[in-house]
C-alpha cells in the first residue's frame, strides 16, 4: 500500500534534471509526424461507438502547432543551467562548451540527412539547373536555407530541416539572450516578446502571402522567451520547500492545459486556406505558446502517476531518438507514397478512401522511420558524436 501511495502521490523532484521532458518532447515530434503524415494518408481518426461519432481530425490537421513546442522545449533545456546560475550567482556555464556540444548533437544526423536527400534528388533528376543544386545545398549546409523562396518551401532536399535551421539561428544568438535573461529577464522577456508582436505583425497577420515570413526565426522570439521564462520559474520554484504540496493543483492544471491546446488546434482546424491559416498563427502563436509553457511547468511539478506517462522506460527510449525521427519521418513518408509502398488497388488511394491501404500506409510511415531513426542513432549519431567530442576535447587540451 506504501508503495502505491508513494507512486500515486509526490517526491522529490530535481532541479537538474526535469524528467516528463522525454515524454513531452516525444509527444510533440509524434503529432508532427502524425500531421506530415495524415497529408500522405488521409486518414481520419473517428472513434464511432453505438451511438455517438467523436472526431479527434484537429490532432493531425492542425499537428504542425506543436512545432512551438519543440521550440519552446529547446529554449527551457538550454537555459535551465543558466537558471540555476543566476540563483546560486555562480559563473554561467561556458559559451565555448554551448557551441561545442550543439555541434556534436545537431550536426551529424543532419548534414548526413543532406547527403541521402543529394544523392535521391540527383538520382530522380528533381533539380532545375545546377544553379538551384548549389543554392540548395550551401543553405542547407550553412542553416540559411529559410532565407530563400527556393531552399525553404521548395527545396529538393528534407523541407523539415528547416526547424533545425532556425534552432541553429537561435544556438548563434543564445549566449547573448541567456546573458540578458541574467541581468533582467523582465525586460528582456518584454523585448523579445514585442519583437516577435512587431515582426509577426508586418510580415505575417495582414499579409496576403505571409507562407515565407511565418515561421522565420523573429517569429519565434516570444516562443523562445516563453520557454526560458518557464526554465527560470522552473528552478525557483524547485527551491521552495512547499513545492509538493502543490502537486494535485499542478496535474489538473496540467490536464486543463492540454485540453486548451486541443481547443486551440481545434479552432485552428476550422480555419481554411493556407493564407488563414498562418495568418491564425501570427495573430496566436504567443497565446498557444503559453498554454504549452503552462503545459510543461505544470506537468513537471504534477503528482508521480502523471509524470510517470511522460518519464517511463519507453518514452526515455524514444526520445533518444526522437531527432532523426524528426528528421527523416516526413521525407519517408512522401516517398513512400511517390514509391507506391505499400501496392494500392487505386492511383490515388488517399483521395478514393481505400481504407486498408490507408491503414497499412499509415501503419508502415510510422514504424519504417522509427526503424530508421533507430539505426541511424546507434549506428552512426552516437559513435560520429563521441569522435567529434574527443576531438573537441582534445583541441581544448591543447591550446596554451
Amino acid at each position: 500500500m506504501q508503495r502505491i501511495k508513494a507512486f500515486l502521490l509526490k517526491d522529490h523532484i530535481s532541479e537538474r534534471r526535469v524528467d516528463v521532458i522525454p515524454g513531452i518532447r516525444v509527444m510533440a515530434i509524434a503529432i508532427i509526424a502524425w500531421f506530415h503524415i495524415w497529408q500522405q494518408s488521409w486518414l481520419s481518426p473517428y472513434l464511432r461507438t453505438a451511438t455517438k461519432t467523436y472526431d479527434f481530425l484537429a490532432i493531425p490537421r492542425a499537428g504542425y502547432l506543436w512545432v512551438d513546442m519543440f521550440i519552446l522545449l529547446s529554449a527551457f533545456q538550454l537555459f535551465l543551467p543558466h537558471a540555476k546560475a543566476m540563483l546560486d550567482h555562480t559563473k554561467a556555464p561556458s559559451t565555448l562548451s554551448f557551441f561545442q556540444k550543439r555541434i556534436q548533437r545537431i550536426t551529424p544526423s543532419y548534414y548526413l540527412s543532406i547527403v541521402i536527400c543529394l544523392i535521391l534528388a540527383l538520382a530522380s533528376h528533381s533539380f532545375r539547373s545546377p544553379d538551384s543544386m548549389v543554392r540548395d545545398i550551401l543553405t542547407h549546409l550553412t542553416f540559411t536555407q529559410t532565407f530563400f523562396i527556393d531552399t525553404y518551401l521548395w527545396t529538393n532536399l528534407n523541407v523539415v530541416l528547416w526547424t533545425v535551421g532556425i534552432l541553429v539561428q537561435f544556438y548563434l544568438v543564445f549566449p547573448i539572450m541567456a546573458k540578458g535573461f541574467r541581468k533582467s529577464p523582465i525586460i528582456t522577456s518584454i523585448v523579445m516578446v514585442v519583437g516577435a508582436f512587431t515582426y509577426r505583425y508586418f510580415f505575417v497577420n495582414a499579409n496576403p502571402d505571409p507562407g515565407m515570413y511565418v515561421n522565420q526565426f523573429p517569429a519565434f522570439l516570444d516562443v523562445l522567451a516563453l520557454g526560458m521564462l518557464t526554465a527560470l520559474a522552473y528552478v525557483i520554484f524547485q527551491r521552495r520547500t512547499t513545492y509538493q504540496y502543490f502537486s494535485p493543483l499542478s496535474t489538473v492544471l496540467s490536464i486543463v492545459s492540454l485540453i486548451l491546446i486541443y481547443l486551440a488546434m481545434k479552432d485552428l482546424a476550422s480555419v481554411g486556406g493556407h493564407t488563414q491559416i498562418q495568418q491564425w498563427q501570427g495573430k496566436n502563436r504567443f497565446y498557444a505558446a503559453v498554454l504549452f509553457s503552462v503545459f510543461l511547468f505544470t506537468t513537471a511539478y504534477s503528482l508521480r502517476w502523471w509524470r510517470w506517462l511522460f518519464n517511463n522506460k519507453i518514452m526515455i527510449f524514444l526520445a533518444s531518438v526522437s531527432y532523426n525521427y524528426y528528421i527523416w519521418h516526413q521525407y519517408i513518408a512522401v516517398k513512400l507514397r511517390a514509391w507506391h509502398f505499400p501496392p494500392s488497388i487505386s492511383d490515388t488511394p488517399h483521395m478514393d478512401g481505400e481504407k486498408p491501404w490507408q491503414y497499412i500506409f499509415t501503419a508502415c510511415a510510422f514504424l519504417i522511420p522509427l526503424a530508421f531513426s533507430i539505426l541511424v542513432t546507434y549506428l552512426y549519431d552516437k559513435p560520429v558524436g563521441k569522435i567529434l567530442q574527443k576531438a573537441m576535447q582534445g583541441n581544448k587540451a591543447d591550446t596554451p
